[in-house]
Order: structure tokens, then C-alpha cells, then sequence
């Protein structure tokens, strides 16, 4: 879900490059988003707009295994009719608070967040190194690119004010990043 975003993007990519045995369905709601996943490495592209349901169970009429997701808000009935019987729903967002539609297939809650092993001092906090690492290796042998968009420059309020007007439309394919300092700091 939302695999146009900046975040599901990615997750795109290192869904292929990590798991290449996995088909990976993504959304996009016209066809030059479709497209642009398609080159990212999705196998199936559904519109969200358009009867979700319907549409993945096509592809998986058993439901998916997992599923990713940046937008969880309002989801959780669909969420269960479209992930299968002990499936994983993995989350990014803030999402809700109550996913017990989910509980009658044993559909279980994921929620991801990059700072849980820094913020509380994880036994394991070496492993978002290695995490790093290997994403840094997965650019370097060209299996995950960029997909920053929109780029803004140089940092300023009125950029940031921008990079936020943007990112707040909901309809932004890929990163936007806002970067330099203009060029007396490049220079």
C-alpha cells in the first residue's frame, strides 16, 4: 500500500532485492505510477481507488502473505479481507489503534520504526548498522536507486514551506528532499 510514496518506494525495491522469491503487488492509482513501480521491480500493480479488494484477490485469492503500509488510517476492514489467514500487516505510520478486525484470520500487527533500537538502548542496536550496511551495498551494486522526485534548493524556510505543501497534497510519487545550502556553502 502506497508504493508510489517515498517510503513505499523503497520498500518496493528492497522487497525484490531482499526477497526475490516474493511477488510483490503495489498500488498506484494511474497508469504513470504504475508504471513507474512496474520499474521498480512490482510484479502486479492494483488501483487503490478502484475496488482493492477485488483486485488482490484476484492476483492472490487466498490473500497476500504480508503487507506494507504508510497509510494504515481507515484500512484495517479492507486490510483483513485482502491478507490471508495468519498473514502480517506491517506499519510505518501512526495508523490505528484498534486492528481487532484483523483477529478473527489471526492477521498479525507489525509496526516498524527506525529508532526503536537507539531509543531504547536495544541489546542488538549494532544490527541497525548492519542493517545500514547492507542497504548501502544494495545501492552500491545498483539493486535499490533513488527516488527522490522532487528536489528542492537551498534549504530555506520558503523551501521547507514548499517540500511541505507538496508532501501534504498526499499525491507525491517519490521522495521529496530538500537539500545545500546554496552555493556560498559549496563553494
Amino acid at each position: 500500500m502506497g508504493a508510489t510514496g517515498g517510503v513505499g518506494s523503497i520498500m518496493v525495491q528492497l522487497a525484490e532485492a531482499l526477497l526475490p522469491h516474493v511477488e510483490v503487488i503495489a498500488t498506484a492509482s494511474d497508469a504513470d505510477r504504475a508504471m513507474w513501480v512496474r520499474e521498480l521491480g512490482a510484479e502486479h500493480v492494483v488501483n487503490h481507488h478502484q475496488n482493492l479488494i477485488e483486485q488482490v484477490t484476484a492476483i492472490v485469492p487466498e490473500g497476500a502473505d504480508w503487507l506494507f503500509t504508510a497509510h494504515s488510517h481507515g484500512q484495517i476492514d479492507t486490510y483483513a479481507q485482502i491478507v490471508r489467514p495468519f498473514g502480517h500487516v506491517v506499519a510505518v505510520d501512526d495508523g490505528p489503534r484498534d486492528v481487532s478486525p484483523l483477529k478473527s484470520r489471526s492477521i498479525a500487527w507489525h509496526w516498524e520504526f527506525m529508532f526503536t533500537r537507539a531509543m531504547h538502548r536495544t541489546p542488538d542496536m549494532i544490527q541497525q548498522h548492519r542493517i545500514l550496511e547492507q542497504v548501502a551495498d544494495l545501492v552500491d551494486s545498483g539493486l535499490i536507486t533513488t527516488t527522490a522526485a522532487v528536489r528542492l534548493s537551498p534549504i530555506s524556510a520558503s523551501t521547507l514551506c514548499e517540500a511541505h505543501e507538496i508532501v501534504e497534497t498526499g499525491h507525491v510519487m517519490g521522495k521529496v528532499v530538500v537539500s545545500g545550502w546554496g552555493d556560498e556553502a559549496n563553494g
